[in-house]
């Protein structure tokens, strides 16, 4: 029954916290430099789709922003959490958080990584996903 429970706590606290960190993406996305208002708007809409948990839609205009701006570390965690929290296609969330981690430099967030870390353990790479959770840990 203790573990029964401790595997619910544990559940409620990864949607807590995924919940949590979506606002501080948002607040980031205003730092976002667009090259036209197109972009602007595109990214805006992308971004809604994804809290919206509209996720093909979402999907569909990283798509289109990740070509427009392929040096885009936002883009890339963006694009990323729309395929991590879909129902299907998971596994292609972890080219876009490797890529995010990539470009982001010295100011990446530490939550690309703990996603990172998900992907990985969602696709059976329990590995990697050690190595990136301790890495998010740091």
């Amino acid at each position: 029954m203790i573990n029964g429970r401790l595997l619910s706590w544990s559940k409620t606290l990864i949607i807590v916290a995924g919940i949590t960190c979506l606002p501080l993406l948002s607040l980031n996305s205003n730092a976002q430099d667009y090259k036209s208002k197109y972009e602007r708007d595109l990214h805006m809409q992308a971004f809604e789709y994804l809290e919206l948990s509209d996720f093909e839609s979402a999907q569909r205009n990283y798509s289109q922003l990740t070509e427009l701006n392929p040096e885009s570390w936002q883009y890339a965690l963006e694009y990323g959490l729309a395929f991590l929290n879909a129902p299907v296609k998971k596994e292609k969330s972890i080219k876009y958080f490797e890529k995010a981690i990539k470009l982001s430099k010295l100011d990446t967030l530490p939550e690309v990584y703990y996603y990172l870390g998900r992907a990985y353990q969602l696709n059976h790479q329990f590995e990697k996903a050690i190595e990136t959770y301790k890495t998010f840990e740091e």
